[in-house]
């Protein structure tokens, strides 16, 4: 692929690391519109943090990311979750002491003054994971490991991302979760 406009990630000689030291070096990485990439290697290779640097939560030393053609290298990460790039971070992270809906409106926060994209990126959300509109009204801390990886992915969507970053998304999960986070991905990579 030579276009990099047909590029939806193109990461150039990626040097990041935290504090003084270098996680990660020289890296390249290309994914094309609707492809589907894993980073792999043992703890501790730097997975995590490339995926940081894509979202602009780690010093980047060198190197350049682009999201869709547009260099995002020296945005701010709040710049790059607007729309760029999105994160469903190992852990989860959810609030939760919030309602499912509370923690997937939560990811779409800058569509805030776009009611009407909102409540579409919403219902998305709710075809893809049926089971979360039934529980929308629950306490995200009620909800088992799997149901929340689908709120920590949910969070992603509703941020209307042109990359979705995915960091250990099956980690803890039963393979019944796991079948049903594979079929929601496969889903998403048809859009």
């Amino acid at each position: 692929m030579t276009n990099s406009q047909s590029l939806a990630l193109d990461v150039a000689a990626l040097s990041a690391g935290y504090g003084r030291f270098d996680v990660v070096h020289d890296i390249a990485l290309k994914v094309g519109a609707g492809e589907a990439v894993a980073l792999l290697g043992p703890n501790g290779a730097g997975k995590t943090t490339v995926l940081k640097s894509i979202m602009g939560l780690v010093s980047q030393r060198r190197g350049s990311i682009r999201v869709a053609g547009e260099d995002v290298s020296a945005f701010p990460a709040h710049r790059v979750a607007r729309g760029f790039a999105a994160i469903a971070p190992e852990g989860r992270r959810l609030f939760l002491d919030q309602t499912v809906e509370d923690n997937l409106l939560l990811g779409g926060l800058h569509l805030r003054s776009d009611r009407g994209r909102l409540q579409a990126l919403l219902k998305s959300v709710y075809d893809l994971f049926p089971v979360l509109y039934d529980y929308r009204r629950r306490l995200s801390s009620y909800l088992s490991g799997g149901e929340q990886q689908m709120v920590a992915i949910g969070r992603m969507l509703m941020s209307d991302p042109k990359v979705m970053l995915l960091d250990e998304p099956s980690v803890a999960l039963s393979p019944v979760a796991v079948g049903i986070m594979v079929d929601a991905l496969l889903k998403l990579r048809q859009r």
